[in-house]
């Protein structure tokens, strides 16, 4: 499916060759293209069509779309986050990438640490439990540190 989206930006930044294609990528959600078609002049169409995200390119999963998680959620706690993921396992921002459906099964080993040593870990330095959570998602500790600390 093609969705025609009419953008302004600086064409100063390409060298433009006849019937050439230009990959824009200003928009994450889609893979943009800028065409130039036309002899005397330049028609500029610029196309955004929905991709699925980067196909791997060998391994097992050859030929498979490769789409990361939403972080909207994430971003909204940014500051606990931050603050979780340094004094749990010692990483800065910068240094792990964490989405809405990261859980902390996917930290298990950093620091050597097995599931039970993370959940006590956890309980020691936020005074919560959350070995309830069988599933260890990191966006649902993150609003439970927030709601606590809003009442």
């Amino acid at each position: 499916r093609l969705v025609h989206h009419l953008q302004t930006f600086d064409l100063q930044r390409f060298a433009i060759r006849h019937k050439s294609t230009y990959r824009i990528n200003s928009r994450p959600e889609a893979e943009q293209l800028l065409k130039i078609d036309d002899d005397d002049g330049i028609v500029v169409i610029l196309a955004a069509r929905r991709t699925t995200g980067p196909v791997l390119r060998k391994g097992p999963f050859k030929g498979k779309h490769v789409e990361l998680a939403s972080t909207a959620s994430i971003e909204r706690l940014e500051n606990i986050a931050d603050d979780f993921m340094l004094k749990i396992f010692g990483l800065e921002p910068g240094e792990y990438l964490i989405t809405d459906l990261s859980s902390l099964h996917d930290f298990v080993g950093v620091e050597d640490l097995e599931f039970v040593d993370i959940l006590a870990r956890i309980r020691d330095v936020y005074h919560l439990d959350v070995a309830d959570l069988p599933s260890g998602n990191l966006l649902e500790i993150f609003e439970r540190l927030h709601e606590r600390a809003a009442n």
